[in-house]
């Protein structure tokens, strides 16, 4: 499959709030977002516009740990 080029950070996190995502935090150039699942999980999306390329649809974003309570 071919990856789509210049998809920006903002179509994606927009994408993802559509699918369930909500936005909790932003820290420097990364957004946190949470689903409420299940399972409950995180993820993170770089705030680059465009996304390089390997994370446009291959990677859009990474897992991020999560601990109860914190």
């Amino acid at each position: 499959m071919k990856l789509p080029r210049g998809v920006s950070a903002d179509r994606v996190i927009h994408a993802l709030e559509h699918l369930g995502y909500v936005v909790i935090r932003q820290k420097g150039s990364h957004v946190r977002l949470r689903h409420e699942g299940p399972p409950v999980h995180m993820i993170a999306v770089l705030l680059h516009n465009p996304l390089p390329v390997d994370l446009n649809l291959a990677r859009p974003a990474r897992p991020v740990g999560y601990s109860p309570g914190g």
